[in-house]
């Protein structure tokens, strides 16, 4: 009889199959979570994409900075700075509104740079060169008039008169303006002969416009007057002819040979006294104001031309004077401030306005 042993099973059975199984899917969902969780392969892969393509935007931009600082011994405008991230970016400030902290700037470059965020300070971080559009009235300034024999081999000291937010307030468009802060030249008007003198009296104004052409360097300023003048007009002048009132009968062969008083010198003058972090109505002599006055009493007409004494006062002193008994003239020679408007633009490389003047640069 044979025996009847145990049947050996080489079968895979259910629950093997089962444990099997739950392995294998665990795997499956260990390898899947290392190619796409937020640690893996793939993931950080698709991120080493993104920042590689952005550093390739950021190195662009760097490269186009760099190469406009090239060009500008070292410096760049912020015209020029947002000229450049115009080209990589959407929605990128003016100028006037780019933030002085690039930091807290962050732009999105363009579809076909990728559509990314990027902090501008990593970009570029660097500081704008201060322009005079940025000088405030009162601001000390130096001034390169060309002319050796004056101040410092030709360079000046000046005081801001009129600067941006004075033409913001004013809707004026005197652009930015700065006067010499003490008298850089005489001026004779008037003579002892009447005729000559009523001559230099009428054409007063013309003769401080035309010695102010004298210190007009066009690499700083577009335009050059006499402190007085009208600073949006600086050529101006009048072609009315004075006439007496008919009580100063001494008057009746001289009428219509004199031009008009203004008062175009109130101004400059009024904008020299709301200035008070500085005095710049004292000069050390005597000095114009480009503006005429004519004063008749007590039996006498006196042509004159507005002028500041020394004292920082705004007073006038005739040329010619008619009476009664006849006509006469004046000789006066007196100091000369220019007043200039400076090129929009300019930059301000050295100085803290203060202490030590700006030092201007094309």
């Amino acid at each position: 009889m044979k025996k009847i042993g145990k049947q050996k099973n080489n079968g895979i059975t259910l629950i093997a199959l089962v444990i099997t199984i739950i392995v294998l899917l665990i795997l499956a969902g260990v390898s899947i979570a290392t190619l796409t969780g937020e640690n893996g392969v793939l993931t950080k892969a698709s991120e080493a994409g993104k920042q590689t393509e952005i550093a390739e935007i950021k190195e662009m931009a760097q490269t186009d900075i760099l190469a406009k600082q090239t060009e500008n011994e070292g410096n760049i405008s912020k015209e020029e700075f947002v000229e450049i991230l115009n080209k990589y970016f959407k929605d990128v400030p003016t100028a006037e509104e780019l933030p002085e902290d690039l930091s807290t700037l962050i732009l999105t470059t363009k579809a076909e740079y990728g559509n990314y965020d990027i902090n501008i300070s990593e970009v570029w971080n660097g500081t704008f060169p201060k322009t005079i559009e940025s000088l405030k009235a009162g601001d000390k300034v130096y001034y390169d008039t060309g002319v050796s024999s004056v101040g410092d081999n030709g360079v000046i000291e000046c005081v801001v008169l009129y600067d941006t937010e004075y033409n913001e307030t004013n809707g004026t468009n005197y652009g930015v303006q700065i006067i010499s802060a003490d008298t850089v030249d005489m001026v004779t008007l008037g003579d002892s002969d009447f005729n000559t003198s009523r001559d230099s009296y009428n054409n007063a104004l013309k003769t401080l416009y035309d010695k102010a052409q004298k210190y007009l360097n066009p690499i700083y300023a577009t335009s050059s007057r006499c402190v007085g003048s009208k600073p949006d007009e600086p050529d101006w002048d009048t072609e009315e002819m004075f006439v007496a009132d008919s009580s100063y009968t001494y008057m009746n062969n001289y009428n219509n040979t004199f031009k008009v008083g203004d008062e175009n010198y109130n101004i400059d003058w009024t904008q020299m006294e709301n200035i008070t972090n500085v005095d710049i109505k004292i000069a050390s002599d005597i000095y114009w104001l480009a503006s005429r006055v004519i004063g008749s009493y007590r039996g006498i007409s006196n042509f004159n031309v507005y002028a500041v004494s020394t004292t920082g006062s705004w007073t006038y002193y005739y040329l010619c004077d008619v009476n009664t008994t006849g006509a006469g003239g004046k000789v006066r020679s007196y100091g000369f401030r220019p007043v200039f408007t400076l090129k929009s633009g300019l930059k301000i490389t050295e100085g803290d306005g203060v202490d030590t003047p700006y030092t201007l640069a094309p």
